[in-house]
């Protein structure tokens, strides 16, 4: 009984393994790359901060400079 339990153990974990190593196998589609409009609150409150601080450093210029 514990063989039989031990050889079904075995299996499944070589059945994951197969699985795991087929999903990684899988090529990844790239997605096209989209302009959007970023729209906040109609407010400009203290929540949208990281956005003007961001952009007043420039770190979404440097992000569309490296695409």
């Amino acid at each position: 009984m514990a063989q039989q339990r031990e050889n079904e153990n075995d299996q499944k974990t070589f059945a994951c393994s197969l699985t795991v190593l087929a999903t990684m196998a899988m090529p990844a589609t790239a997605i096209a790359q989209e302009k959007f409009t970023f729209a906040l609150n109609w407010f400009p409150v203290g929540d949208h901060a990281a956005y003007w601080v961001a952009l007043d450093k420039g770190y979404f210029s440097a992000i569309a400079a490296s695409r």
